[in-house]
């Protein structure tokens, strides 16, 4: 929904992990996986509607150029 409006530059998650008052992390309170990782990578790397407009806005290299950051132990890692 997001990534449609040519209005939307960005996003901000701000709860990775369920707490004890709320429960809208993308992991439980155990740390363990929630959500499908694969299918949250690929909403990520979906183009903003701004760039599907104006392709001079892409990243330089699509979407391999992104920096890739990932937990110490792999994805969902306890240690991260």
């Amino acid at each position: 929904m997001l990534l449609k409006d040519p209005h939307m530059f960005g996003y901000c998650c701000t709860q990775l992990i369920d707490v004890f008052q709320e429960q809208n992390g993308i992991h439980r309170f155990d740390r363990g996986r929630k959500l499908d990782m694969v299918r949250i990578r690929a909403a990520q790397l979906r183009p903003a509607a701004i760039e599907e407009a104006d392709p001079e806005r892409r990243i330089a290299g699509g979407p391999s150029a992104r920096p890739r950051r990932r937990a110490p132990g792999g994805i969902g890692s306890a240690r991260w």
